[in-house]
């Protein structure tokens, strides 16, 4: 009598081999083939690694069972003595049975990618980059991690723009300095021009003075070579002497010399020409008029053509006089860089000469 069983399928339970016993169970099952003690000679040689040994992690398959009465039973029973067989180490043993040949279990398809789905979330204060399918994968940090950083961030820009401000206006400043020195140093160029232009103009007037000192001095030292070559003559061809009171106003003439020339004035300190002739006039106890228009309109001069010593010498048609001291010479008052010198005659365009007749 036998019954056929189906065993329930379970979830194989992972079980840890042991390669002694995979042998074990590979020589039971392949005993009848390759025998015993080529078996035994094989684990003793350490050749049992070139056995092949069966598949292991194959699908449950349906078992079958029998039972048999004891009565029925027969089993044989065989003595069975072990024999030890030596070899040396470098003997070949083959053993008489098929190859077996292992194929490795194909690789798993890769799963597919997770699908990433952006939750609406309120725009923070920075928004952040857009997320790659990598990062979504990657853990997920905590907003009280992203804060502090978002922070440092902040933190870094504002330090970055403080610094580039403060290089703008330290630039600002250098670019005032700059401007200023610049300022400085054309006032400094136009005050030295300046000056340089005022020590010109001093030089020039001090060379003018100069000039007008020595101009001076050689007229005067004309005048006297004059007043010399005036006298020689004199003592050569004495002039006809003045008589009465002329005399006296020639002789007042003469002191005169030297005095300087002032515009408008009447005695010694300073005198122009009509004051002169007045002043001389006076000296010999004669009253004139101060003005060469008064003196001619006074009728106390007459003109003649043959003059002598006192008579009046008027000349650039009329506006100025001196008195004749004889022998083509005058004395008067010419301006103020001459003063009162005697000259020529001929020295002004001659208007004519003038006597007194009271």
């Amino acid at each position: 009598m036998s019954k056929r069983t189906t065993a329930a399928r379970h979830r194989a339970t992972p079980v840890r081999s042991n390669p002694l016993e995979t042998v074990s169970q590979a020589v039971a099952s392949n005993a009848g083939t390759v025998g015993r003690q080529a078996a035994v000679v094989a684990a003793a040689s350490g050749l049992v690694l070139s056995i092949g040994l069966p598949a292991q992690g194959s699908a449950p398959a349906v078992r079958e069972t029998t039972s048999i009465p004891a009565a029925g039973l027969e089993i044989e029973r065989t003595s069975f003595t072990a024999v030890n067989v030596t070899a040396a180490k470098d003997v070949k043993v083959k053993l008489d049975r098929p190859e077996v040949t292992s194929r490795p279990a194909p690789e798993p398809e890769p799963a597919p990618a997770p699908v990433v789905r952006e939750t609406p979330v309120a725009a923070p204060a920075e928004q952040a980059p857009a997320r790659t399918a990598t990062q979504t994968q990657a853990a997920p940090v905590a907003p009280a991690q992203q804060a502090p950083a978002a922070q440092q961030r902040t933190q870094a820009d504002a330090a970055e723009r403080a610094q580039a401000r403060a290089a703008e206006r330290a630039q600002a400043r250098a670019a005032e300095r700059a401007q200023a020195e610049r300022a400085q140093a054309r006032a400094a160029e136009r005050a030295q021009a300046e000056r340089a232009q005022a020590r010109a103009a001093e030089r020039a007037q001090a060379e003018r003075a100069q000039a007008r000192a020595a101009e001076q001095q050689r007229q005067q030292r004309a005048q006297a070579q004059q007043t010399r070559a005036a006298a020689a003559p004199q003592q050569q061809a004495p002039a006809p002497r003045a008589t009465g009171n002329m005399a006296g106003v020639v002789s007042a003439a003469y002191s005169g010399i030297g005095v300087p020339y002032v515009y408008g004035g009447k005695t010694r300190a300073g005198w122009d020409c009509s004051g002169f002739t007045s002043w001389a006039y006076r000296q010999a106890g004669i009253s004139i008029p101060s003005s060469t228009s008064a003196i001619r309109g006074s009728g106390q001069f007459v003109r003649t053509s043959s003059p002598k010593p006192g008579d009046l010498v008027f000349q650039n048609g009329g506006g100025h006089v001196g008195i004749y001291v004889g022998n083509g010479m005058m004395i008067g008052a010419q301006n103020p860089s001459t003063g009162t010198f005697l000259h020529s005659v001929s020295r002004n365009p001659l208007m004519g000469y003038y006597t007194y007749v009271g």
